[in-house]
């Protein structure tokens, strides 16, 4: 570790740990890749691609981003839309575009639903017209609130034994 550099930058000694903070315009993201790559770890953006540009993906590539894995939320725009909550679709598809003819591992994350499920082969098609080295399906995950009285015993105190 460098001791030269401010603590903020140092990197981590646990790799696996991943960076998750989520900002609107992740000025510092060039810089964190280069930091994590002069210590000898492997970068993977996990991203929605948004907001992105192709300059802003050509500096990430130039601060040595390993590989990029965007995640859909399936095939048809009407419906990918829906599941995410935001337009985004469109986005993801030109970013996609994009990667082609970049240097950069590629993983597609299709996100599976009750609403996409007939979208299946339309997903496999878009990953096998892509640079995707990497397809992975994951099913929607979604919390749930149950109350406590159907879920767990009664927390009164039992009476003192007689």
């Amino acid at each position: 570790m460098d001791p030269r550099l401010p603590t903020s930058r140092r990197p981590r000694r646990h790799a696996t740990r991943p960076h998750r903070r989520r900002t609107s315009s992740p000025t510092d993201l060039p810089a964190l890749i280069q930091t994590a790559r002069a210590a000898g770890l492997y970068v993977n953006l996990i991203t929605s691609g948004q907001p992105l540009d192709e300059r802003r993906l050509d500096e990430l590539i130039a601060a040595g981003l390993d590989h990029f894995q965007l995640s859909f939320q399936g095939a048809r725009e009407n419906i990918a839309n829906e599941i995410s909550g935001t337009k985004s679709h469109a986005q993801k598809l030109r970013v996609l575009d994009w990667l082609k003819t970049r240097r950069v591992g590629v993983t597609l994350n299709f996100v599976v639903h009750r609403k996409n499920l007939d979208q299946l082969e339309e997903m496999l098609a878009i990953a096998e017209n892509s640079s995707a080295t990497r397809i992975e399906f994951a099913h929607v995950q979604t919390k749930i609130s149950i109350s406590s009285k159907k879920c767990l015993p009664s927390l009164k105190t039992p009476p003192p034994p007689a």
